[in-house]
């Protein structure tokens, strides 16, 4: 999951490309990321399993089943 916006400000002091579909496309990336570490915390996962990659991924899968691109690479 990539985000699309930076919090580096430009020279006139706006936020890097903060349009607003990209800041949209961001809140429901922070959206589903604590969704998906909800999810995992109450699932039973073996003890092998990355946890920061089993969130990643489901996060990715929730955007994905909310019609936004993800930025990452199937």
């Amino acid at each position: 999951m990539k985000l699309r916006t930076s919090l580096t400000a430009s020279r006139d002091g706006s936020l890097v490309d903060a349009t607003d579909a990209n800041l949209i496309c961001d809140a429901a990336a922070a959206h589903a990321l604590m969704q998906a570490m909800k999810e995992f915390n109450h699932a039973g996962h073996a003890r092998h399993q990355n946890p920061i990659y089993a969130v990643m991924c489901r996060a990715d899968e929730i955007m994905a089943q909310w019609g936004f691109d993800t930025g990452e690479d199937a």
